[in-house]
């Protein structure tokens, strides 16, 4: 779609986005308007304005506990840009119940995509009406609609990372629970690395590494913690610009692995759990590997 026609796109984005807003968070942002209500905020009425309340606002302490324990990026740490995350993801839970509620590491990508969407709006009130600014730009990039054009990013990505949360019954046992995460990193494993490097999947199936235990941050996160955000960034552009369907994510995790084969080859349990949990895969540190 050419520049011009972006505003455009997003408008209904947006305006949908401040309804959704607007009606799940109005007693949240106001709890006096309960008060208002003709209704025993005591009562035992599960469907009662103020039972819904109580359970929204703890879902919401679940996900503000996480929202402050993100990196340590100066951004996140502002109260405003915490209350913009804390929201997305609350409302983002509302809309999608079938992803079971909020999940942690959904905070660790949302961030992310609000520091990129954050480091390049444009604050129209502050330019100056000489500019000659493009003006599709300015509508697009409008630093007031950041938490609106966040909420529609992070929805977008989800449609395809939620099944990465998602949890099912386990078919082969007929009991308990069993993610599809755990039978992509299985695949991961047992399929794309014993095709390209049998000895390094057969090394890391004799140490007993199960490729859940790492593999499962690396795509829940899409590589969040294995990389310094200015790559990680460069990194998604990637991943989202070549395949919006996430699958070249598996390929990726497989080339990590090959990046630091000589580093597992030499190691037994402890130090190859430490070389996939707490390397990061930049180009300096799989030089100091080989």
């Amino acid at each position: 779609m050419p520049a011009p026609g972006w505003p455009g796109a997003l408008r209904p984005l947006r305006d949908s986005y401040s309804a959704v807003r607007k009606h799940h968070l109005r007693y949240i942002k106001h709890p006096e308007l309960l008060n208002e209500l003709p209704l025993d905020p005591l009562a035992d009425d599960p469907v009662s304005p103020w039972a819904a309340l109580r359970e929204d606002e703890l879902v919401r302490a679940e996900i503000l506990q996480d929202v402050q324990r993100l990196p340590d990026e100066p951004l996140y740490r502002e109260e405003s840009i915490r209350a913009i995350i804390l929201d997305i993801l609350f409302l983002y839970c509302k809309l999608h119940p079938r992803v079971g509620g909020y999940r942690q590491g959904m905070h660790e990508l949302l961030a992310p995509i609000v520091f990129a969407v954050h480091q390049d709006c444009i604050d129209r009130t502050a330019l100056d009406p000489e500019d000659l600014a493009d003006p599709a730009m300015v509508d697009t990039l409008d630093s007031a609609f950041v938490e609106h054009d966040c909420f529609a990013l992070f929805s977008r990505l989800m449609d395809r990372a939620s099944v990465f949360y998602e949890v099912g019954p386990d078919k082969a046992s007929g009991i308990g629970e069993r993610s599809s995460i755990v039978e992509r990193s299985q695949h991961i494993h047992e399929m794309l690395l014993t095709k390209v490097d049998p000895e390094l999947a057969a090394h890391l199936k004799r140490i007993d590494v199960l490729p859940q235990i790492f593999l499962i941050r690396w795509i829940r996160l899409l590589f969040g913690r294995e990389f310094p955000l200015e790559q990680l960034l460069v990194l998604w552009d990637t991943i989202f610009a070549y395949d919006p369907s996430l699958d070249l994510v598996d390929l990726i995790c497989t080339a990590m692995l090959l990046r630091v084969r000589w580093t597992l080859l030499e190691a037994d349990y402890s130090v190859a759990l430490q070389t996939l949990l707490k390397s990061t895969f930049t180009p300096q540190a799989a030089r100091r590997s080989s």
